[in-house]
This record gives C-alpha cells, sequence and structure tokens, in this order.
C-alpha cells in the first residue's frame, strides 16, 4: 500500500518541529489555536485517521471511534480533556465572580 496516509507530524523537518515547539509547546497556556495546531499535526479529525465505529443514536464518544494510528488516538483524547477541563474552570470562573 503506496498511498498510505502520512500524519503531517512525520513529514516536518526539524527546523518546522522548533518553531512548532516554541509557537505551541513552549507556551504557559495551551490556548485554543496551540490545541488546534497539535490535532492537525497528528491528524484528528481526518477520515484518514479515524472514523466514528458505532451505529447507534448518541452523543459519541472516544470509546465509539476507531484510530487509524495509536498517536492520533492519544492526542485526541488529550485535546479532548483539555478542553473538558478548560470548560470546567471557566464554569467554576464563572461562578466565582457572580458571587
Amino acid at each position: 500500500m503506496g498511498n498510505e496516509y502520512k500524519l503531517p507530524i512525520d513529514l516536518i523537518d526539524e527546523d518546522f518541529f522548533k518553531r512548532f515547539k516554541a509557537e505551541c509547546l513552549d507556551t504557559p497556556h495551551l490556548d485554543r489555536d496551540a490545541l488546534e495546531k497539535i490535532s492537525e499535526m497528528f491528524g484528528v479529525g481526518k477520515e484518514e485517521t479515524g472514523r466514528i465505529a458505532c451505529d447507534e443514536m448518541h452523543t459519541h464518544n472516544y470509546s465509539c471511534r476507531s484510530f487509524t494510528d495509536f498517536r492520533t488516538a492519544v492526542v485526541y483524547r488529550l485535546v479532548r480533556e483539555v478542553r473538558v477541563l478548560r470548560n470546567t474552570l471557566s464554569i467554576i470562573e464563572n461562578l466565582a465572580k457572580s458571587k
């Protein structure tokens, strides 16, 4: 299979990675843009890297997905957890401000 999908992270050179690391990873906080760029580098959301493997009519979660690369699965799960934690923190901050 010569047409196997390659993750963008596998196609970058050392100079690009240094810039990517400085821009996205060496910051005090992972903002929304950084999470999007990290997701893109690991093919999160691409049909070549995963699909929903569930026929049930419900909000699909991590266990409903099938991935072709374990790294994409790990990054997907970590990015989702960061987003959940960020939303939880936002709710707590809003509640604290309203009191």
